[in-house]
């Protein structure tokens, strides 16, 4: 996983990862889309093919 999502999942309480499941994987899950609303809405996107590239650069995946 990249930087960005392994901050996320320790800041849900995942201290051992990528050990991280079950409440903790939820948890990650939730500030995963709340750091994409976050993003999307700073950058005022309204095309999902913008809002696909934004994502992808903000959390270093890979371009496909």
């Amino acid at each position: 996983m990249s930087p960005k999502c392994k901050e996320l999942a320790l800041m849900a309480g995942g201290s051992h990862y990528p050990l991280v499941g079950g409440d903790t994987l939820e948890q990650f899950m939730r500030l995963t889309v709340e750091e994409c609303i976050k993003i999307l809405h700073e950058r005022e996107v309204r095309n999902s093919n913008s809002a696909r590239l934004i994502l992808k650069e903000h959390f270093a995946l890979e371009k496909t």
